[in-house]
C-alpha cells in the first residue's frame, strides 16, 4: 500500500497530569485574577442550539509535540472535572492548539475582547460584532 503509517508521540502520564493541572487551574481561575504567564488561553463557544453543544479551544505552547488525540482527551477530562459529565457530553470540539497553529490565530483574531470572555451564538455573530473575517483580519466595511 502507498499509505504511510505515522507512529504517534504518545503522552506519558506525568506530562498528561501537568497539562491537565494547568488547564484545570485556568478553568477555575476567577475572572478578576490575572492569567499566569505562559499559561493556557481557553475559549469556549456555545452552539446556540437547544442542545447547547460547546466547542472548546485551548491555545498553549505546552501542546507542542503532543498528539491531537491526547490534547483533546486532556481538555475533555478537565471540562468534565470542572463542569460535570453532562457538560462534557455536550462538547462537540475539544481542540488543543499551539499559538502558531492557523486555527489558533483565527480564533484569537475574533475573540480578543476587553473584559470578561464573551460567548457567541455563532462565529458569524462574533465576526459581525468585531468586523472580522473567518481569517481573523479586519473585514472591508461596505464591501459586498
Amino acid at each position: 500500500m502507498a499509505i504511510r503509517k505515522l507512529t504517534g508521540m504518545r503522552l506519558d502520564a506525568r506530562h498528561e497530569a501537568q497539562l491537565r493541572k494547568g488547564i484545570l487551574a485556568e478553568m477555575k481561575r476567577p475572572d478578576d485574577t490575572p492569567s499566569p504567564a505562559g499559561g493556557p488561553v481557553i475559549y469556549r463557544e456555545e452552539s446556540g442550539t437547544p442542545e447547547r453543544y460547546t466547542r472548546w479551544y485551548v491555545v498553549w505552547r505546552q501542546f507542542e509535540g503532543v498528539d491531537a488525540e491526547d490534547r483533546s482527551r486532556v481538555i475533555l477530562d478537565a471540562v468534565e472535572q470542572v463542569f460535570g459529565r453532562a457538560d462534557a457530553l455536550r462538547v462537540s470540539i475539544a481542540m488543543g492548539l499551539t499559538p502558531e497553529d492557523p486555527v489558533a490565530q483565527d480564533i484569537a483574531g475574533h475573540y480578543q475582547t476587553p473584559g470578561p470572555a464573551r460567548h457567541y451564538a455563532s462565529v458569524a455573530e462574533s465576526h459581525a460584532e468585531y468586523g472580522t473575517t473567518t481569517r481573523g483580519r479586519a473585514a472591508k466595511r461596505g464591501a459586498s
